[in-house]
């Protein structure tokens, strides 16, 4: 007799099938977003993207916390911000130029915050042309953007 879970077989046929319960799992907070791309573009200002975490935990994301961490002589909390939106980019100024920071971003739904991801570690800038990507590719069906490298934009290549 070969059985499977909810249906039984025997030599003449098989039987008649069980119904189960529909399980639904409770809503939870959403994932940390993938990844977390800081670039200065001013004076004291970066541009922070980041990408939409791949699970919403069962409730639409309604808002991210961006996070401003200074990272000598060791990581400390500056300030936050809220993106109350469902955007996936905040431009965070009030930096100090010169000054190395790290971003860290966590998605908020009904259910409370996400998880946290940090970006790359940049120094604000004192022009906005400090640094460019060498390469942006953004893909829409999945909503991601990846920021390949980042060249001076006095280098030669760029």
């Amino acid at each position: 007799m070969v059985d499977h879970p909810h249906i039984f077989h025997n030599s003449v046929n098989w039987g008649p099938g069980v119904a189960t319960n529909v399980v639904v799992p409770a809503p939870t907070v959403p994932d940390a977003p993938p990844s977390v791309f800081a670039a200065p573009v001013a004076n004291g200002t970066v541009d922070v993207a980041w990408s939409v975490p791949p699970d919403n935990g069962g409730a639409a994301i309604d808002s991210y916390w961006v996070g401003v961490y200074k990272t000598t002589p060791s990581l400390t909390y500056v300030k936050s911000e809220l993106a109350c939106s469902t955007g996936t980019s905040r431009n965070m100024g009030g930096l100090t130029a010169g000054q190395p920071y790290q971003f860290y971003v966590a998605a908020h739904n009904a259910y409370g915050y996400g998880g946290l991801t940090g970006s790359n570690v940049v120094t604000a800038g004192s022009s906005p042309d400090l640094l460019k990507p060498t390469s942006v590719q953004v893909t829409r069906g999945d909503r991601r953007a990846t920021v390949v490298g980042f060249v001076p934009s006095s280098d030669s290549r760029a």
